[in-house]
């Protein structure tokens, strides 16, 4: 195989593998805290990535405080994010204390998705605080 050959079949492979990143991006749709203002819309099949801060130091835990199905289901367990110490050690931390809540899409349909907070050792009554998604599959 000459070196232009090989230089081409990996540029080929490169492409292919930065469609297919690009592909996976396309079916995420990601939201903070500040997208809880307006609607989001989603594609049957989507998955709605939601990203909010959290505050582990103040005792707060986040939970999901709606339902939403048939519209949506829960896509395995929520992640927990900490890089607020990357900045010290030389990375390039600073984005803080986060979690993602990822949803797929199943149907058409409209649903609020409610995330609350509440303190760790408070398990009934209202919520700290609450962010409400409205989201629109179709």
């Amino acid at each position: 195989m000459t070196g232009a050959l090989r230089r081409c079949l990996v540029g080929f492979g490169m492409l292919a593998g930065l469609q297919a990143c690009a592909t996976i991006s396309e079916q995420v749709v990601r939201v903070g805290e500040e997208d809880s203002v307006r609607t989001v819309e989603l594609a049957t099949g989507k998955m709605l990535e939601i990203r909010l801060p959290t505050f582990p130091a103040r005792g707060l835990t986040i939970s999901l405080g709606s339902v939403v199905t048939p519209a949506l289901r829960l896509a395995g367990t929520p992640t927990h994010n900490d890089d607020t110490m990357m900045g010290a050690l030389g990375g390039t931390g600073g984005t803080g204390s986060f979690e993602i809540w990822r949803f797929r899409a199943m149907q058409p349909g409209e649903v609020k998705v409610r995330m609350d907070y509440r303190l760790q050792w408070e398990t009934t009554g209202p919520p700290t605080r609450s962010v409400t998604y409205n989201v629109a599959v179709r």
